[in-house]
């Protein structure tokens, strides 16, 4: 599993016109992913927070976050 915290938003990972080109979180990682598919880990779903610091939700990560780990643990 890949946490991760960005300023962006989501929709610079969504919409082909933003930075990430439409790639999604996962496309943007994909090598990390691999990496670690090569020492012979499993890759699990990604958690990732957006827009930390120009709109802020702490307490909507910390939920989502341990909602995310007991749906996947």
């Amino acid at each position: 599993m890949i946490s991760t915290t960005w300023n962006a938003p989501i929709t610079a990972f969504k919409d082909k016109n933003e930075f990430f080109e439409g790639r999604g979180y996962d496309g943007v990682t994909f090598t990390i992913h691999k990496a670690m598919e090569f020492y012979g880990m499993k890759a699990l779903p990604s958690f990732i927070c957006n827009g930390v610091i120009k709109n802020p939700k702490i307490d909507e990560y910390i939920n989502s976050y341990k909602e995310h780990i007991r749906a996947n643990f």
